[in-house]
């Protein structure tokens, strides 16, 4: 390989070409490649902790009181009394 060659398909420089340096194309990507925090991994962890004030469970709509076990979500806060 030369010092100076050219990748036929990107006309990038060998050495810095990703397609010549096997890299996969954006498309052929699955998600674990993609997932470069690990923001897609499995919660290991207990993911109840004690309501510090009352409200309403984003589940199902019921009333949890202060000092109720509850889980963060997408949409709120899920009480383990009645959802979980």
């Amino acid at each position: 390989m030369a010092e100076n060659e050219r990748c036929d398909f990107t006309m990038l420089y060998v050495t810095e070409c990703a397609h010549c340096q096997g890299h996969k194309h954006w498309e052929q990507n699955t998600d674990e490649d993609l997932d470069f925090f690990g923001l897609n991994a499995p919660i290991t962890r207990n993911p109840w902790f004690a309501a510090k004030f009352p409200g309403h469970c984003s589940e199902c709509g019921s009333h949890f009181t202060a000092g109720g076990q509850i889980a963060k979500t997408s949409s709120g806060y899920m009480s383990r009394e009645c959802c979980g």
